[in-house]
Formats: structure tokens, C-alpha cells, sequence
């Protein structure tokens, strides 16, 4: 995902598993009788399955995303986001710190490397 899909995406199931997988780190699974369901392991080792959240519907859930960011340190100004109450703007704002840190660490790994040689 780019950033311009990203910008063009509407709050619902394609945000929040992108939410889920991206952001908190889930995986998000399909299941025949529960839909999609968020797994994630506890500190115990035990897999944990929830239905998908709506991350991108709900503020409660935008919420979570808030502080996982928070926790993350991906975007200094996260702590700010806690006042916005329209939750695809918090999932989208999000997913674009993650992407642009992820395209910064990219470009520093495919940096050329020079050497001097006599």
C-alpha cells in the first residue's frame, strides 16, 4: 500500500486489518463461522483470537491504536491524536507514520556504500 490508496481508502474491514496487521501487530485470519478474527500471542505463548476490531469505525478502538502508537514511538505527535474523534483519521494518520518510517529505513539500507581503494 502506498500512500495515495491509503489517503483514497474508506473506513471498514480493508482499514482495520491493516490497522490490525500493520499497527498492532495482530494477524488477522479468516474464519468460516466467526469472520475475521485477530490473533495474537500472550506473554504466556498462548494464541488469542478476537473478532477483527473497528479500528477505523469506532473511537474506542481508534483508542487503542492511539497508544499503540504512543508505545511505539513512531510519530512524536501521537500523544496529540487523543483529542481527534473521527477514528479513519486516526487509523490513517497512523498507517502513514508507519509507512513513512518504513520508507526511511528502506532507503537508509539501499544507500550505496563507498570505499576508498588505493
Amino acid at each position: 500500500m502506498n500512500i495515495k490508496q491509503l489517503d483514497n481508502s474508506t473506513p471498514g474491514p480493508y482499514l482495520d486489518r491493516l490497522v490490525a496487521t500493520e499497527i498492532m501487530g495482530n494477524r488477522v485470519v479468516d474464519d468460516e463461522i466467526f469472520g475475521p478474527m485477530e490473533m495474537h500471542t500472550n506473554n504466556n505463548g498462548v494464541n488469542v483470537y478476537y473478532p477483527l476490531r473497528n479500528y477505523s469505525e469506532k473511537i474506542r478502538s481508534a483508542r487503542l491504536v492511539v497508544a499503540k502508537m504512543i508505545r511505539m514511538a513512531y510519530h512524536n505527535e501521537a500523544a496529540y491524536w487523543r483529542a481527534e474523534e473521527r477514528p479513519d483519521v486516526i487509523c490513517k494518520a497512523a498507517l502513514r507514520a508507519v509507512l513513512q518510517r518504513r520508507q526511511k529505513e528502506n532507503a537508509s539500507k539501499t544507500r550505496a556504500s563507498l570505499r576508498v581503494v588505493k
